[in-house]
């Protein structure tokens, strides 16, 4: 809904003005990240991700906490045979 949509929004808001870096409201979805909303720093080197994108696990930092958070056999499985 569009006003829980603006609650987050402010909250990702909030803290890129506190800490200055980019912040992300991501979900695990298969194994991938799946970003829904984003609000990037002002600083001139970043990283431009639309809401919709869909990333591998172990390429962000979103991705490595769902990973951290997981048994060593989900990792395994998530991030498949490569190595």
């Amino acid at each position: 809904s569009d006003t829980l949509r603006l609650q987050w929004r402010r909250v990702l808001e909030d803290a890129v003005a506190e800490i200055g870096e980019s912040c992300n409201l991501t979900l695990l979805e298969n194994n991938q990240v799946l970003y829904l909303d984003r609000v990037e720093t002002s600083h001139p080197l970043r990283l431009h991700l639309e809401a919709g994108t869909r990333v591998p696990l172990h390429c962000t930092a979103s991705g490595k906490l769902f990973l951290s958070q997981m048994s060593v056999a989900e990792a395994k499985r998530a991030l498949g045979p490569e190595p």
